[in-house]
């Protein structure tokens, strides 16, 4: 995520996710944007992210909600076979845990 900021003196960023800190985010300053960067971002990632910028003049903050969006997980067992002919069967199994939103 990138996103303009200004303020002088160049304000103080910080980022967090459901009021936590995020250890394995990646996070970058300048005077006019802030950006956060969350290598292979997966499933866990989704939630409500907030950056907070703030120098002596002032402190501003915005809710960020982030959807990670992936492929479904594989299906969910035991895999059920009916209909066995010589040519063709009937297969059923259960949805994935993991739908992938």
């Amino acid at each position: 995520m990138k996103l303009g900021i200004t303020g002088s003196p160049t304000p103080i960023v910080i980022w967090a996710k459901e009021g936590k800190p995020i250890p394995r985010a990646r996070t970058s300053n300048t005077h006019y944007y802030t950006t956060l960067e969350l290598p292979k971002a997966d499933h866990g990632d989704t939630g409500n992210y907030l950056v907070t910028v703030e120098n002596e003049h002032g402190r501003d903050s915005a809710d960020i909600p982030v959807l990670v969006i992936d492929k479904p997980g594989p299906p969910d067992g035991p895999l059920e076979v009916s209909d066995a002919f010589a040519d063709s069967c009937q297969l059923a199994w259960k949805p994935p845990q993991d739908k992938g939103n």
